[in-house]
């Protein structure tokens, strides 16, 4: 990640997972944070989950973007069998290992990849 979007503006210190008995810690640039892992408290960090928002510019490989349309997102991805329905939100795969996006007045305004759940 620091190698893509150089050193994080902000990067929390990183504490003891029992569910998963590992450390996380969140990064974040400008649109941007990503979850870490590590099975040090010092690392090496790899990345476990990525979310963006304004002003990120990249699209999905389906071309969906902040800013697409709700029905730009249903017409490229189907709810994953654990999406709850949430009018702002589609869970496409699932927590353990997919991706969401969140809406504002169905357009959407974060994208994020990986785990969610632990």
């Amino acid at each position: 990640m620091v190698k893509h979007l150089g050193a994080p503006q902000k990067r929390s210190k990183g504490s003891y997972e029992g569910a998963t008995g590992a450390y996380a810690s969140w990064w974040s640039w400008p649109g941007v944070e990503v979850g870490m892992v590590a099975d040090k408290p010092a690392g090496p960090w790899k990345a476990r989950s990525i979310q963006v928002s304004a002003p990120i510019k990249l699209a999905t490989k389906a071309g969906i973007r902040i800013g697409s349309p709700r029905k730009d997102v249903l017409a490229k991805y189907k709810p994953g069998s654990m999406d709850q329905g949430d009018p702002e939100s589609l869970v496409v795969g699932s927590p353990y290992g997919g991706m969401y996006f969140s809406f504002k007045d169905d357009v959407v305004t974060e994208i994020g990849i990986g785990i969610f759940a632990f």
